[in-house]
């Protein structure tokens, strides 16, 4: 008590902060202790299939949907429980094989009953048909349909491929495509959770997952240019992308401000996102650094553009940021509670005297 007493006399973002730390760490060691007991077991691999799976590759995926699980939990007020981690894993292991899924992909558009035929054929191990089945075993029934509708969305652009044709798309058309592609997978992983998917969350989570795409893009800037995938990452310099991110941080703080949810729910949630901002402007630090250094990014060399978050000075910078960087002001001021005047309007008529053609001062412009 003692704790929670000292914790609620902090600057309110230092209070939402500590609070969405606090909550993220106990999930994130809920979700490893899941993962190392029961991960493998509860995805009912069959022999044939031990070997097929990547491990590392899952694990990176769960604990990414399981921070999204935790976003997800402070917006309803109410952690993840154990059956939902437990199905978090499972779409996991289906995304594990998606991006590989898609490389040979028709480059159309897909009716919905052609998108299990073409699983049959892509894989022929048939284990991501056996995740998408377990996945929809587990779903809650009243989030079926929203799933089925993402499931298709996300799996439409990629099946299209624009991103990777020969001819790059408009940047418009990129952008599309990363809030679509960002936007639907976000809700994919939201419909894992019975509750209801109100109107302005659904807008919130559609912006949320546009960033969580764009951070995705910038830190696989390297490997997207060597697979000719056109993203908001390889299509600007930069400082213009610097811009977007900022731009886009802004449009996810308006969002989850706007969310029906009572009391600290929706900064607390915000406050979650910006454990991604900290860690995605550890990137765009690295990038600026070497465009300063080699007048431009040394897109050739793997070394200096893939940032590895396993190294301890990386992790310290992204510790530094998670400190030190916080969700925009509210762009939209309460109004004041003062009372409007009930002073008349004034009956005088306006002037009809001609504005003198004073001569402009030689005053300097504010420096902003």
């Amino acid at each position: 008590m003692a704790i929670l007493s000292l914790v609620s006399r902090l600057p309110a973002h230092w209070f939402y902060r500590a609070l969405a730390t606090a909550r993220l760490a106990v999930l994130f060691v809920r979700a490893g202790q899941y993962f190392r007991k029961s991960g493998l077991r509860d995805l009912g691999l069959a022999p044939q299939h031990h070997g097929r799976l990547d491990l590392n590759r899952h694990r990176h995926y769960f604990f990414g949907a399981v921070f999204l699980g935790a976003v997800f939990g402070r917006i309803r007020g109410r952690a993840l429980d154990g059956a939902e981690i437990r199905r978090f894993s499972i779409l996991s292991a289906l995304a594990c094989f998606f991006d590989d899924l898609t490389d040979e992909a028709p480059g159309h558009f897909l009716p919905k009953a052609d998108v299990a035929e073409y699983g049959r054929r892509a894989d022929p191990s048939g284990l991501a048909l056996v995740f998408l089945k377990k996945t929809r075993e587990a779903l809650p029934v009243a989030r079926v349909a929203e799933f089925e509708e993402a499931l298709h969305r996300v799996f439409q652009i990629e099946a299209v491929g624009a991103q990777k044709a020969l001819r790059p798309p408009a940047p418009d058309e990129v952008e599309r495509l990363t809030a679509e592609k960002g936007g639907y997978s976000v809700l994919l992983f939201r419909c894992l959770l019975a509750d209801p998917i109100p109107e302005a969350e659904r807008r919130a989570l559609l912006e949320f997952g546009h960033f969580v795409q764009l951070c995705d893009d910038i830190f696989d800037l390297w490997h997207d240019r060597q697979r000719n995938t056109t993203t908001a990452a390889t299509q600007n310099d930069v400082e213009q992308l610097i811009a977007l991110f900022h731009h886009r941080t802004v449009a996810v703080a308006n969002a989850f401000r706007q969310l029906h949810v009572p009391g600290s729910r929706p900064e607390t949630a915000l406050h979650t996102v910006f454990f991604l901002v900290a860690i995605t402007r550890v990137c765009l630090h690295r990038y600026r650094r070497l465009q300063k250094k080699h007048g431009t990014l040394p897109l050739d060399n793997r070394r200096a553009m893939v940032v590895d978050m396993a190294q301890w000075h990386t992790r310290l910078q992204a510790i530094w940021n998670v400190f030190t960087v916080m969700p925009p002001k509210p762009s939209n001021p309460k109004p004041s509670n003062q009372k409007p005047s009930n002073q008349k309007p004034s009956n005088q008529k306006p002037s009809n005297q001609k504005p003198r053609n004073q001569k402009p001062h030689n005053q300097k412009p504010a420096q902003t």
